[in-house]
């Protein structure tokens, strides 16, 4: 009898052992899982803030683009620093607005009154504006000239119609003529515009290169 209840209880303790290591290796297992599911969602986190991030510089550098492409300030400094160009009305003076065209070579009817001996000549039109309130004397409108580094020459060539006017503009009319030098073919050409009657004013020059 005494055997038989100490192999009972062997056995007993036994189950218990093992029913002991299968729970501890079940809670081992789930403590893994949970460890795993724990690291996954972790991963997943940092991969979700990292595409984010992304997202957001990507939109970041996207703006910054389109409000660099569409704001035209750029442009706008970048046309007043160029100055004023030929072909478009400058304002000279409070009474003046002059616009000159872009110059065109031609070939004067003759050359004997010039001082210089130049292998190229233009030509400009020249529509002056009266804005004043006032009548505009057309000789108060002045023009000088440099090619390269030296003085630009006036032709005065009545067959070209090269010649200078000799008119009254009233106020809010207009007067075209056309003015000729002669210059230097690949230099710089600045044509500097006046009115005779603001001696406060510098003038204004119009820049281009004779081709």
């Amino acid at each position: 009898m005494l055997t038989t209840a100490a192999l009972l209880s062997a056995c007993g303790e036994g189950e218990d052992a093992s029913d002991d290591a299968t729970i501890s290796a079940a809670e081992e297992s789930s403590a893994e899982e949970s460890e795993d599911a724990a690291d996954e969602s972790s991963a997943e986190a940092e991969a979700s803030d990292t595409e984010s991030n992304a997202e957001d510089e990507t939109s970041a550098a996207e703006e910054s683009t389109s409000d660099e492409a569409e704001d035209p300030s750029d442009e706008e400094e970048s046309a007043d620093a160029s100055g004023p160009e030929f072909g478009s009305p400058v304002q000279v003076s409070d009474n003046m607005t002059v616009t000159i065209s872009a110059p065109e070579e031609f070939t004067p009817s003759s050359t004997d009154f010039l001082s210089g001996e130049w292998e190229t000549f233009v030509r400009m039109d020249v529509l002056v504006e009266n804005t004043g309130d006032e009548p505009l004397e057309s000789f108060n409108v002045y023009t000088r000239a440099t090619t390269g580094s030296q003085a630009a020459e006036e032709v005065y060539d009545y067959e070209s119609g090269l010649e200078t006017p000799s008119a009254v503009i009233q106020p809010g009319r207009e007067l075209e003529y056309a003015i000729g030098y002669g210059v230097t073919a690949g230099e710089p050409f600045d044509l500097t515009v006046e009115d005779m009657m603001d001696i406060s004013s510098e003038g204004t020059t119009l820049s281009t290169v004779i081709e």
